[in-house]
């Protein structure tokens, strides 16, 4: 126990550069790796709940503009993605449902590989939707909500790549 004690009071005396990196120097004053890796856990695992809810979110909207779409026959126009108004109800319906099955897929962990590649195609979607099309926004309160819906379908798209992870559980 003492020549432990004398051991750290000359690592101590020895260390004269606080910005060189030694891990006995850390684990003296007290700095636990464990402590690191639980919060790196807790927030891979806020980052996927986000990116389930957000991405679900963005299904759900999908899915229930395909469905009103169809049921009120009123054709879409959405031009600012690529879809003729003759075949956008079925597009937006479409990626809706698979969305939904992506989700639920990656929750289930029956299979998570789909989940990234439904994230990548709504930030791709958004990104092209809103800034490489013809769009214009009223004001900049709209052009504000467009890049705070592309900066979190970014955020979605980082948590998705996480559940890819081995280790995470949910």
């Amino acid at each position: 126990m003492i020549d432990t004690i004398r051991q750290m009071a000359s690592q101590a005396e020895t260390h004269t550069k606080p910005w060189a990196f030694d891990s006995g120097w850390l684990l003296q004053y007290g700095f636990r790796w464990g402590l690191l890796e639980g919060s790196l856990r807790a927030f891979g695992l806020l980052l996927r709940l986000y990116s389930y809810l957000f991405l679900l979110a963005v299904s759900l909207f999908f899915l229930g503009l395909g469905i009103i779409s169809a049921s009120t026959s009123t054709p879409l126009h959405l031009d600012a993605l690529g879809f003729k108004p003759e075949n956008a109800t079925a597009a937006v319906f479409l990626l809706g449902l698979g969305g939904l099955i992506s989700v639920g897929l990656a929750i289930t962990r029956v299979f998570k590989y789909l989940f990234p590649l439904w994230a990548a195609t709504v930030v791709w979607l958004m990104f092209k939707g809103f800034f490489l099309s013809s769009v214009t926004f009223s004001g900049p309160s709209t052009f504000r909500w467009a890049i705070a819906l592309t900066l979190g379908a970014v955020g979605a798209f980082f948590g998705a790549l996480w559940t890819l992870n081995p280790r995470s559980r949910l």
